[in-house]
């Protein structure tokens, strides 16, 4: 255990867990970002259709753009539950996006040990593999991963 990734966060949060993050003691923030869509992209692209459902349509100006709204918990420098120890104080707590690290909600985004927290040794070859062939090898991560996905479609 290392406690490497749990310094200097912007965690995603359902709505719920924002307010058992608050609860705790803890600071959110709301992330905007808007995207110019002045034509609708094919709907046969996934990846377009991702960021899609996340998003709802707006106006800026004469400009028509798509807004993506993220609550997340904001820490500075280490979490406010990370124990001398490395170990996770809220453990049985912890947000969704702690709970699959260092895998990706996104299903576009690409596991890289490079841009990950973990330490190398977290990656070596005499370590039961975490991805095989593009698939989470643990059964209860990849739920957790999948049931997100589904828990943002409309």
């Amino acid at each position: 255990m290392c406690g490497d990734c749990c310094h200097n966060l912007r965690l995603p949060l359902s709505v719920n867990e924002a307010i058992r993050w608050l609860k705790r003691g803890g600071d959110v923030q709301v992330f905007c970002e808007a995207m110019p869509r002045p034509v609708e992209p094919s709907t046969d692209d996934g990846q377009v259709q991702h960021r899609r459902i996340r998003s709802f349509a707006a106006e800026s100006g004469e400009l028509a753009i798509r807004v993506m709204v993220t609550v997340v918990a904001a820490v500075d420098g280490a979490c406010p539950h990370l124990q001398p120890d490395m170990r996770c104080g809220g453990y049985e707590a912890r947000p969704n996006v702690c709970r699959i690290y260092p895998a990706e909600i996104n299903p576009f985004i690409e596991l890289m040990p490079t841009h990950k927290a973990c330490p190398p040794e977290a990656w070596a070859v005499d370590r039961p593999s975490f991805i095989k062939g593009g698939q989470i090898m643990d059964s209860i991560t990849a739920d957790l991963i999948q049931n997100s996905r589904e828990a943002r479609r409309p």
